[in-house]
Protein backbone atom coordinates (compact mmCIF):
# COMPACT_ATOMS: atom_id res chain seq x y z
CA UNK A 1 0.00 0.00 0.00
CA UNK A 2 1.09 3.28 -1.44
CA UNK A 3 1.83 6.14 1.63
CA UNK A 4 -1.48 8.16 1.24
CA UNK A 5 -3.98 5.70 -0.17
CA UNK A 6 -6.45 4.00 1.50
CA UNK A 7 -7.56 0.36 2.25
CA UNK A 8 -10.85 -1.39 3.20
CA UNK A 9 -9.28 -2.85 6.22
CA UNK A 10 -7.41 0.79 7.58
CA UNK A 11 -8.33 4.32 7.34
CA UNK A 12 -6.23 6.58 5.69
CA UNK A 13 -2.85 7.37 6.80
CA UNK A 14 -1.43 10.50 5.55
CA UNK A 15 2.59 11.08 6.01
CA UNK A 16 4.95 13.06 4.44
CA UNK A 17 8.80 12.99 3.61
CA UNK A 18 11.15 14.76 6.33
CA UNK A 19 14.41 15.94 4.58
CA UNK A 20 17.08 16.32 7.64
CA UNK A 21 20.74 17.24 7.53
CA UNK A 22 22.71 14.77 9.32
CA UNK A 23 26.15 13.72 9.77
CA UNK A 24 26.47 11.20 7.12
CA UNK A 25 24.82 13.53 4.70
CA UNK A 26 20.79 14.41 3.87
CA UNK A 27 18.09 11.84 5.16
CA UNK A 28 14.56 11.25 4.42
CA UNK A 29 11.95 10.35 6.89
CA UNK A 30 8.52 9.00 6.57
CA UNK A 31 6.24 10.77 8.90
CA UNK A 32 2.79 10.74 9.80
CA UNK A 33 0.52 14.22 9.33
CA UNK A 34 -1.39 14.03 12.19
CA UNK A 35 -2.79 16.52 14.34
CA UNK A 36 -0.81 17.71 17.19
CA UNK A 37 -1.66 15.66 20.53
CA UNK A 38 -0.42 15.99 23.97
CA UNK A 39 2.75 13.75 24.90
CA UNK A 40 2.19 10.97 26.94
CA UNK A 41 4.02 11.22 30.67
CA UNK A 42 6.61 8.37 28.83
CA UNK A 43 7.38 11.12 25.96
CA UNK A 44 7.77 13.97 28.65
CA UNK A 45 11.71 14.45 29.10
CA UNK A 46 13.22 15.88 32.26
CA UNK A 47 13.85 19.60 32.06
CA UNK A 48 14.33 21.68 35.02
CA UNK A 49 15.07 25.46 35.33
CA UNK A 50 18.88 26.10 34.83
CA UNK A 51 19.19 27.06 38.16
CA UNK A 52 19.03 23.80 39.51
CA UNK A 53 20.92 22.19 36.76
CA UNK A 54 23.87 24.55 37.33
CA UNK A 55 24.00 23.17 41.05
CA UNK A 56 25.86 20.36 39.10
CA UNK A 57 27.83 22.77 37.28
CA UNK A 58 31.15 22.08 35.85
CA UNK A 59 32.02 25.47 37.23
CA UNK A 60 32.75 24.20 39.89
CA UNK A 61 34.82 21.33 39.64
CA UNK A 62 38.54 20.99 39.66
CA UNK A 63 38.26 18.40 36.69
CA UNK A 64 35.80 19.24 34.86
CA UNK A 65 33.36 16.97 35.78
CA UNK A 66 29.07 18.24 36.06
CA UNK A 67 27.05 19.81 34.17
CA UNK A 68 27.72 22.21 30.57
CA UNK A 69 25.08 24.87 29.54
CA UNK A 70 24.12 25.04 26.06
CA UNK A 71 26.86 27.44 23.96
CA UNK A 72 29.65 26.94 26.61
CA UNK A 73 31.30 24.16 24.58
CA UNK A 74 32.97 24.21 20.95
CA UNK A 75 34.19 20.93 20.10
CA UNK A 76 34.69 21.45 16.33
CA UNK A 77 37.07 25.19 16.38
CA UNK A 78 35.51 25.44 12.88
CA UNK A 79 32.17 25.24 13.56
CA UNK A 80 30.08 27.77 15.79
CA UNK A 81 29.00 26.65 19.31
CA UNK A 82 27.84 23.93 20.68
CA UNK A 83 23.64 23.94 21.34
CA UNK A 84 23.73 20.81 23.28
CA UNK A 85 24.02 20.32 27.05
CA UNK A 86 26.14 17.68 28.69
CA UNK A 87 26.95 16.30 31.84
CA UNK A 88 30.54 14.86 32.66
CA UNK A 89 32.46 12.71 35.65
CA UNK A 90 35.27 10.53 35.38
CA UNK A 91 36.65 7.17 36.33
CA UNK A 92 35.63 6.27 39.99
CA UNK A 93 37.15 2.64 40.97
CA UNK A 94 34.33 2.70 43.71
CA UNK A 95 31.53 2.03 40.72
CA UNK A 96 34.23 0.15 38.83
CA UNK A 97 32.80 -4.07 39.28
CA UNK A 98 36.89 -5.09 38.71
CA UNK A 99 38.76 -2.47 40.90
CA UNK A 100 38.98 -4.66 43.92
CA UNK A 101 40.01 -3.46 46.74
CA UNK A 102 39.86 0.35 46.87
CA UNK A 103 42.19 0.63 50.05
CA UNK A 104 44.94 -1.00 48.16
CA UNK A 105 45.31 1.36 45.39
CA UNK A 106 48.96 2.87 45.50
CA UNK A 107 48.46 6.97 46.55
CA UNK A 108 50.08 7.35 43.29
CA UNK A 109 47.47 5.69 40.97
CA UNK A 110 44.91 7.23 43.60
CA UNK A 111 46.09 10.99 42.30
CA UNK A 112 45.07 10.52 38.80
CA UNK A 113 41.53 9.48 40.16
CA UNK A 114 39.63 12.68 39.72
CA UNK A 115 36.13 12.05 40.58
CA UNK A 116 33.79 14.46 42.30
CA UNK A 117 30.69 13.73 44.42
CA UNK A 118 29.36 16.98 44.25
CA UNK A 119 27.82 16.20 40.62
CA UNK A 120 25.66 13.43 41.87
CA UNK A 121 24.42 15.15 45.26
CA UNK A 122 22.94 18.19 43.13
CA UNK A 123 21.15 15.52 41.46
CA UNK A 124 19.53 13.95 44.05
CA UNK A 125 15.84 14.92 42.64
CA UNK A 126 15.95 12.96 40.07
CA UNK A 127 16.81 9.81 42.17
CA UNK A 128 17.15 7.02 39.17
CA UNK A 129 20.10 9.28 37.40
CA UNK A 130 22.77 8.13 38.96
CA UNK A 131 21.63 4.45 39.20
CA UNK A 132 20.96 4.51 35.88
CA UNK A 133 24.26 6.55 34.72
CA UNK A 134 26.39 4.05 36.54
CA UNK A 135 24.70 0.97 34.94
CA UNK A 136 25.21 2.53 31.14
CA UNK A 137 28.70 3.26 32.32
CA UNK A 138 29.85 -0.06 33.76
CA UNK A 139 28.32 -1.98 30.78
CA UNK A 140 30.27 0.44 28.29
CA UNK A 141 33.57 -0.85 30.40
CA UNK A 142 32.61 -3.97 30.17
CA UNK A 143 32.34 -3.56 26.10
CA UNK A 144 35.54 -1.61 26.02
CA UNK A 145 37.23 -4.43 28.00
CA UNK A 146 35.80 -7.30 25.89
CA UNK A 147 36.88 -5.04 22.39
CA UNK A 148 40.55 -4.94 23.91
CA UNK A 149 40.76 -8.69 24.45
CA UNK A 150 39.56 -9.14 20.63
CA UNK A 151 42.50 -6.18 19.25
CA UNK A 152 44.66 -8.21 21.32
CA UNK A 153 43.36 -11.82 19.40
CA UNK A 154 43.29 -9.85 15.97
CA UNK A 155 47.17 -8.64 16.38
CA UNK A 156 47.88 -12.39 17.23
CA UNK A 157 48.33 -11.44 20.75
CA UNK A 158 47.21 -13.66 23.68
CA UNK A 159 43.48 -12.18 24.84
CA UNK A 160 44.72 -10.91 27.80
CA UNK A 161 47.86 -8.83 26.40
CA UNK A 162 46.32 -5.73 27.01
CA UNK A 163 44.32 -6.56 30.04
CA UNK A 164 47.32 -5.11 32.92
CA UNK A 165 46.48 -1.87 30.49
CA UNK A 166 42.70 -1.52 30.82
CA UNK A 167 42.12 -2.19 34.59
CA UNK A 168 42.67 -1.30 38.00
CA UNK A 169 45.58 -2.99 39.27
CA UNK A 170 45.66 -3.62 42.56
CA UNK A 171 48.77 -5.57 44.26
CA UNK A 172 47.68 -7.58 47.48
Amino acid sequence: MAAGTASAVTAAITTAQLRLSSGNGPVERTVLVAPPRDATPIELPIIDPMEKKLEAGAAQSKWFNGYKPPKTLRLNPFESVDVRESFSWQYDPKYDESAGDLDSVPPAVAAHFHAEEFVWDSTSNLPELKEFVIAYWRACLRFARSLIRAFALSLDLPEDFFDSRAALIIES
